[in-house]
């Protein structure tokens, strides 16, 4: 069986699939399934930005237009992207595949289990926690006062709350229904772009990583081969087991930087938009929930989708520093192996392994921005600093 039709790919295909994504379609289904895509999120984002043109000098209108302007944009930033770097997904599918029929040892092959299961799990994890925050509360949000007329009635039936704001040139209470229903029919499909463009990004990191765990299992099995056969008496056989192993690491090394510098080359500049876009709609949704925290019902919503974007950022950040973690052993282990008791010429061989792994693998934004949990707390401080000196002067303009 292949490993995409293993539990830790089989979900994470299949809504790859439906987006039209998958690199093994036929042209007609990807192509097809790439339109409908397109044409439902662009049918929900049109209304919203020519609501945003129309509330331009609201400042109130604008804070209500930026969330989810921001989330189709960054779904279509990522869609794009992977239809733009199609060559490359597909090739670290290829890859991947390989490197799975490839594996020989036993140990290699329970590693590899242990980070795709790792990664089945976080994966898992992610979609549901995004799903839950943004689909299970932003969107039930027009049901709250329904639920409180049922619970609490009042002389009057409450105002409806509209999902976001929207211009379709019609009555928006004549009309409510069917733009609810629009808005529902679409804002799921904005979502799983991001949650499984990103699952997919995750499943090829722990690949990545496990590619760097074997690696440095078979770096520390070297030391075992230079003391069980320091004894020997049979030297040509001892270093030519060595220089096998360390053959087999240099080759292993050069596979799994390879990988990881496709993956990067393909991910940098989508990384970098959307954070930037993160960044807006993380520093206007905390705002208004603290701005509406009379509203319950608007305050839950807005703190459902900042919830959604913490996590986001979270996310991208947790991987990276996995990659992180992962490739920086390399340099420790290549060390570890006691280099210095083989001759020179064994010794050499181990040169490359030492000076390019004295710098780990990292995943950047635009080549700029480090993804790793250090990023992520400087982004969460800014961020709260900002927040702090913009409510501030709120107060202080009010008070004037």
């Amino acid at each position: 069986m292949g490993i995409f039709e293993t539990p830790y790919f089989h979900n994470n295909k299949r809504f790859i699939i439906l987006l039209g994504q998958w690199p093994f379609l036929s042209p007609i289904r990807q192509h097809s399934a790439r339109c409908i895509v397109t044409v439902l999120i662009t049918s929900i984002l049109m209304p919203k930005l020519i609501k945003f043109i129309e509330v331009i000098d609201d400042i109130d209108g604008i804070i209500e237009c930026v969330p989810m302007i921001g989330l189709h944009f960054a779904s279509l930033t990522k869609f794009f992207n992977w239809i733009i770097n199609s060559k490359k997904m597909k090739h670290l599918l290829i890859r991947i595949e390989q490197d799975w029929r490839n594996i020989k040892f036993n140990e290699d092959l329970k590693i590899m289990h242990k980070f795709y299961e790792r990664g089945r799990v976080l994966t898992m994890a992610y979609a549901i926690v995004t799903m839950f925050s943004i689909l299970g509360l932003y969107l039930a949000s027009p049901s709250v006062p329904k639920f409180l007329d049922i619970i609490y009635p009042l002389n009057q039936s409450r105002d409806r709350i509209y999902l976001y704001q929207t211009e379709y040139f019609v009555d928006q209470d004549e009309y409510y229904i069917p733009i609810l229903i629009h808005a529902y029919m679409t804002v799921p499909v904005s979502l799983c772009v991001i949650v499984f463009v990103d699952n997919m990004f995750a499943m090829y990191i722990h690949h990545a990583c496990g590619l760097f765990a074997a690696l440095r299992l078979h770096l520390e099995s070297i030391h075992i081969t230079i003391n069980d056969n320091e004894n020997s008496e049979d030297q040509s056989e001892r270093y030519d087991e060595i220089y096998q192993k360390i053959v087999m690491c240099i080759k292993m090394h050069k596979n799994v930087l390879e990988f990881f510098n496709e993956l990067e080359s393909s991910g940098s500049i989508s990384y970098l938009i959307i954070l930037m876009i993160n960044l807006s709609m993380i520093t206007v949704t905390a705002i208004v929930t603290v701005m509406k925290i009379d509203q319950p019902s608007e305050s839950i919503r807005f703190l459902a989708f900042t919830i959604g974007v913490i996590f986001h950022i979270f996310f991208s950040c947790f991987m990276g520093q996995k990659l992180i973690d992962e490739s920086s052993v390399i340099f420790h282990a290549v060390y570890g192996f006691e280099w210095y008791s083989i001759p020179m010429n064994l010794q050499s061989l181990a040169i490359p392994i030492m000076i390019r792994s004295k710098n780990p693998c990292r995943l950047t934004a635009g080549k700029m921005i480090t993804l790793s949990m250090d990023t992520f707390s400087l982004v969460m401080l800014s961020n709260q600093a900002q927040q702090l000196t913009e409510q501030s002067e709120s107060v202080l303009f009010t008070s004037m």
